[in-house]
């Protein structure tokens, strides 16, 4: 079977030597990746430019060589779909953006897996009727933006956070701290939202928690794992 060229697009910089190869090594299929970034070319100052403003929409990602930045989320847009138009000139047969959030407002010419859509009804249809779900963020403030997400959709969950992009001795703490924090509140299920947390982050969750635990990037492999396989 032919190799599937597949477009991958963080909303830092690329190469995601973090994620892509973690993601790469769950798939049964032979892939090609093929890496941009809404950041590439950018430099640090450039990109500190692109933080958000107020209280509107932002993320969190990071730079080639792992520092953290904010970006606001009307920045990104434009950025993406240009990500998008430069992959769909070379040719890939599939886009996917390494990034949890919603990008319906992006416009591809080429099969496309929005995560956001996705992982929202598949992490519904894990949690048992009457359940709760926990919710790992990146970041404190984003946690608490979900949690209030979640609650204007009626929807049960316990949020918290651990973040990626810092040391990973605090990576690894914050992941302790959030699977023993979700375990107490005896949720169903627990998600790590952000593509940036590892499958060895996952493990920490896990360990800590002793409850099912799963990643975006995971399961976004499961999901081309089962798309591109013979």
């Amino acid at each position: 079977m032919a190799t599937t060229r597949v477009g991958l697009i963080t909303i830092g910089q690329s190469p995601r030597d973090d994620v892509v190869p973690d993601m790469l090594a769950q798939i049964n299929a032979d892939v090609e990746a093929v890496e941009r970034g809404a950041l590439d070319g950018l430099t640090l100052e450039q990109v500190r430019e692109l933080a958000p403003q107020g209280d509107e929409p932002w993320f969190v990602s990071r730079m080639r060589d792992g520092t953290e930045v904010m970006l606001a989320r009307r920045e990104l847009i434009p950025r993406m779909q240009a990500c998008v138009d430069e992959l769909t000139e070379l040719g890939v047969d599939l886009i996917v953006p390494l990034c949890s959030a919603d990008w319906s407002v992006l416009d591809p010419r080429v099969p496309f897996i929005n995560p956001g859509r996705a992982l929202a009804v598949i992490n519904e249809a894990l949690v048992r009727p009457g359940g709760r779900l926990g919710v790992v963020m990146p970041t404190e403030a984003q946690a608490q933006i979900a949690q209030a997400r979640y609650e204007r959709a009626g929807e049960a969950v316990v949020t918290t956070f651990a973040q990626p992009y810092t040391s990973v001795d605090e990576q690894l703490e914050q992941c302790r701290q959030a699977g023993e924090l979700l375990a107490r509140e005896q949720v169903d299920l627990i998600y790590m939202g952000c593509m940036g947390h590892t499958q060895k982050m996952r493990s920490i969750v896990r360990q800590a928690s002793d409850l099912p635990t799963v990643t975006a990037n995971g399961m976004i492999a499961a999901l081309l794992s089962q798309m591109l396989a013979s």
